[in-house]
C-alpha cells in the first residue's frame, strides 16, 4: 500500500512538472559554451507533448522547434558565477542524438534556470517526456504496448480524482444556490405582511361585506313579499266580510219594511213634551243614535191612567224601540269587525259579541225574536270567518328568525 501511495505522489509531481512546461518558462540559452553569448528565451512544450519550442524574449527572432525524440541526453551541470567562488547557476545540458540533425539547432546547448524549482521541473519533465517518446518509438516498432497493472491503476485513480473534483465543484455550487435561497426566504419571512397582501385582505373583506348585505337584502325582500301576500289576503277577506254584512243588512231592511206601517208613528210621537228625547248629534255612533231614538217609558207616579188602546200603543213602541236598538248594536258590531280586520289578525281575534240585556229579552216580541235569530246566525257565520282568518294568518305569516345565518361568518 505504501508503494502505491509513493507511486501516486510521484505521478502527481510529474504531472505538475509537465503542466508547468506546457505553460512556459523564461530561461537563459547558451549555445557556444561561453557565458558571454547568452540569450533570454521563453521555452515551452507543445500541447501534444512531442515538441520543444523556444523564442527570444528580446527582438523579433523566429521561434525554433526541437522534437523531443531528437534529444539524446539531459544532465545537470554547475556553472560558476563570475568573480565568486560560491554556488553557481542551475543549468541543464541538452545533447542531441548523433543520428539526428535539426536545422538552426546546435548539437549541444545549455539551459540556465533561475531557481531550483525550474531546474527540477525541466529536468524531470523532459526526462519523463523523453522516456515516453522513446517508448512510443519502440512501441511503434514492436507493436501496441501492453499496459502494466500499475499504469492502469494510476489511470483509474486519476479518472476517479477528476470525477470527485467535478462532483465537489457541483456540490459547492449547490450549496451556494441553497444559501441564496435561504437568505431570500429569510428576507421574505421578515416582511410577510407587505403592501400587496394588505391590499388583498382589504379587498377580500369588502367582498365579504357586500355578500352579507346582498343576502340580507334578499331575505328582507322575501319577508316583504310574504307580508304583502298576507295583507292582500286579509284585505280580500275584509272586502268579502263587508259585502256579506251589506247583503245581510239589506235583507233585514227588506224584511222589516212591510211591517213598519203597522206602527202609527203619530201615536208614538204623541207623548209629553218632557218625554221627547233630545236631538242626537250626527257624529255619534250608530248604537248611541239608536238608543237615543228609543222613547222613554212614562212615569207611573206622575202620569194619569191611560186607556187600553194607549197601553197597546206603548207596548208596540217599546217593541219597535228594542228592535231598533238591536239593529243599532248589530251595525256597531259590524263596524268594529271591519275596523278590526283592517288593523290585523289581533283585532279580529279579540272580537266578542256584545252582551245581551235581560230587560230587552223580556220585552221582545215575535218580530224581534226573528231578528235576533237572524242575528245569531250571522254571529255564527262571523265566528266561522274569524277562525278562517286566524288560520289563514297563521299559515301566511313567516316565522321570525332570531339569528341571522348569512353563511359567511366574519370570525
Amino acid at each position: 500500500m505504501g508503494n502505491r501511495d509513493a507511486d501516486y505522489e510521484e505521478f502527481l509531481a510529474l504531472r505538475k512538472h509537465v503542466r508547468k512546461l506546457q505553460q512556459g518558462t523564461p530561461l537563459l540559452l547558451n549555445t557556444l559554451g561561453g557565458q558571454d553569448d547568452l540569450q533570454i528565451c521563453a521555452f515551452q512544450i507543445s500541447q501534444d507533448l512531442q515538441t520543444l519550442t523556444w523564442r527570444e524574449c528580446e527582438g523579433n527572432g523566429s521561434s525554433k522547434r526541437l522534437p523531443l525524440s531528437s534529444i539524446g541526453s539531459i544532465k545537470e551541470i554547475n556553472i560558476p558565477r563570475n568573480g565568486s567562488g560560491g554556488e553557481g547557476h542551475f543549468a541543464l545540458q541538452v545533447r542531441l542524438r548523433d543520428d539526428q540533425r535539426v536545422p538552426n539547432v546546435p548539437k549541444t546547448f545549455e539551459l540556465i534556470c533561475t531557481s531550483q524549482e525550474d531546474l527540477d521541473a525541466w529536468q524531470q519533465g523532459l526526462r519523463f517526456l523523453m522516456g515516453d517518446s522513446d517508448s512510443d518509438a519502440k512501441t511503434a516498432q514492436q507493436g501496441p504496448p501492453v499496459p502494466s497493472p500499475e499504469t492502469a491503476q494510476l489511470k483509474a485513480q486519476e479518472e476517479l480524482n477528476e470525477r470527485l473534483q467535478q462532483e465537489n465543484q457541483m456540490l459547492r455550487e449547490m450549496i451556494k444556490r441553497k444559501d441564496a435561497t435561504i437568505a431570500e426566504l429569510l428576507r421574505d419571512s421578515k416582511s410577510i405582511k407587505t403592501e400587496s397582501t394588505s391590499r388583498e385582505s382589504d379587498e377580500h373583506l369588502q367582498f365579504r361585506e357586500v355578500a352579507i348585505l346582498r343576502r340580507k337584502n334578499k331575505r328582507l325582500q322575501n319577508e316583504l313579499k310574504s307580508k304583502q301576500h298576507t295583507i292582500s289576503g286579509l284585505l280580500k277577506l275584509v272586502e268579502r266580510l263587508s259585502q256579506q254584512a251589506d247583503e245581510t243588512s239589506a235583507q233585514e231592511t227588506a224584511e222589516e219594511e212591510p211591517q213598519t206601517p203597522e206602527i202609527n208613528p203619530k201615536q208614538v210621537i204623541e207623548t209629553k213634551a218632557g218625554d221627547v228625547p233630545p236631538r242626537v248629534p250626527s257624529n255619534l255612533p250608530m248604537a248611541a243614535m239608536a238608543a237615543s231614538m228609543v222613547p222613554a217609558a212614562p212615569s207611573r207616579s206622575t202620569a194619569a191612567p191611560a186607556p187600553v188602546e194607549e197601553e197597546a200603543k206603548d207596548d208596540d213602541a217599546a217593541i219597535f224601540g228594542s228592535e231598533l236598538a238591536a239593529l243599532a248594536d248589530k251595525l256597531q258590531m259590524l263596524e268594529r269587525v271591519a275596523a278590526a280586520a283592517t288593523q290585523g289578525v289581533a283585532a279580529v281575534s279579540s272580537f266578542q259579541p256584545p252582551p245581551r240585556n235581560g230587560s230587552r229579552e223580556a220585552a221582545r216580541g215575535p218580530k224581534s225574536a226573528k231578528a235576533l235569530e237572524a242575528l245569531q246566525k250571522e254571529f255564527d257565520v262571523l265566528e266561522e270567518k274569524k277562525r278562517l282568518v286566524q288560520h289563514l294568518a297563521h299559515t301566511l305569516e313567516p316565522e321570525p328568525s332570531d339569528s341571522e345565518d348569512d353563511g359567511f361568518p366574519l370570525r
